[in-house]
């Protein structure tokens, strides 16, 4: 009977090592390690509104926290906004306004939140601003 538990724990172990590295190992969805046992989770981050200048990004988090958002080209996340709402307040429902983009250009932007001294980011995402409204054309007919 002992060798039968031994040999179920044995399979046990390796199946939950097995659907472990099939989590993170998933090529459409890359998850580190550190994200596995994360106490920070973030939902629905998605662009609300666009113009050829600003974007509105919104989104949660699982815990109540201060969150900005890193937005730049090529994933260079050079440029930072913060929740213009938050008023020194921590909230799970995030609102970020991004001003000063140009026009017909595509940029990364993720969440990012400090928690318990620790940094952790939503998945890289990208949007693409309209191009520029030039002058509006008379047409004619011939």
């Amino acid at each position: 009977m002992a060798r039968l538990k031994i040999v179920l724990t044995f399979f046990g172990v390796i199946a939950l090592f097995s659907i472990f590295l099939i989590v993170i190992n998933d090529v459409d969805d890359p998850v580190s390690f550190k994200s596995l046992f994360s106490p920070i989770s973030f939902d629905n981050i998605r662009v609300a509104s666009i113009t050829e200048t600003s974007a509105i990004i919104i989104g949660s988090t699982s815990k109540a926290v201060h969150c900005t958002v890193e937005y730049g080209i090529n994933e260079q996340f050079t440029n930072t906004a913060s929740d213009s709402d938050m008023m020194d307040m921590v909230h799970t429902e995030h609102l970020i306004t991004i001003t000063d983009l140009e026009p017909s250009t595509t940029y990364d932007y993720r969440f990012k939140v400090t928690f318990e001294g620790e940094d952790y980011y939503s998945k890289t995402k990208s949007f693409v601003t309209p191009p520029k409204a030039g002058p509006q054309s008379e047409l004619t007919e011939k």
